[in-house]
């Protein structure tokens, strides 16, 4: 009879997420045992972070921005280059970015969804150049952070395994 007691006890506690908590903090903490794990010097991630923000201001930035970097990143070793940035809506700048994307020959553009569900595409003229797109959609764990990712959502690949299947399918 205890050990029915404890196994009813158990189910309802997993019933209620009692154990969501710990199952979480196990996680960050395998993750961070595991440490850091190299770069494949082949592909170039371009994205904002903490650091670019502080050296560059506030977003959102000029696309000339962007077509000069990929205009530096042009001689480089890359063989891919992915953006995780959305740019659905229309610039200026547009064209002399899409000269630079298809210059390049090889970048995977991100795509997502805004709250309604609504698309956001990256507009029709650097997407046209781009070699993939994939889509950045990551669900929100309770605690803040993304465990995991939808490999496809709503026929998109993801925004990895756009730039995996575009690599293998031009360097394969």
């Amino acid at each position: 009879m205890p050990g029915s007691l404890t196994a009813l006890t158990i189910a309802a506690l997993l019933g209620l997420g009692a154990f969501h908590s710990l199952e979480q903090i196990t996680y960050r903490t395998l993750f961070r045992f595991r440490g850091p794990i190299g770069w494949d010097e082949r592909l170039v991630l371009i994205t904002i972070d903490d650091d670019s923000l502080k050296q560059l201001g506030r977003f959102p930035w000029s696309r000339q921005r962007y077509r000069q970097l990929l205009d530096t990143l042009a001689p480089s070793e890359a063989k891919l280059i992915v953006i995780d940035l959305i740019w659905s809506e229309s610039s200026p700048d547009d064209a002399q970015l899409a000269q630079a994307i298809a210059n390049q020959g090889k970048v995977v553009l991100a795509r997502a969804w805004d709250i309604t569900g609504a698309p956001l595409l990256p507009v029709p003229e650097l997407e046209s150049v781009a070699i993939a797109t994939g889509h950045v959609r990551t669900p929100i764990d309770t605690d803040g952070l993304v465990r995991r990712v939808d490999l496809e959502f709503q026929g998109q690949p993801a925004l990895g395994v756009a730039a995996v299947q575009a690599y293998s399918l031009v360097f394969d």
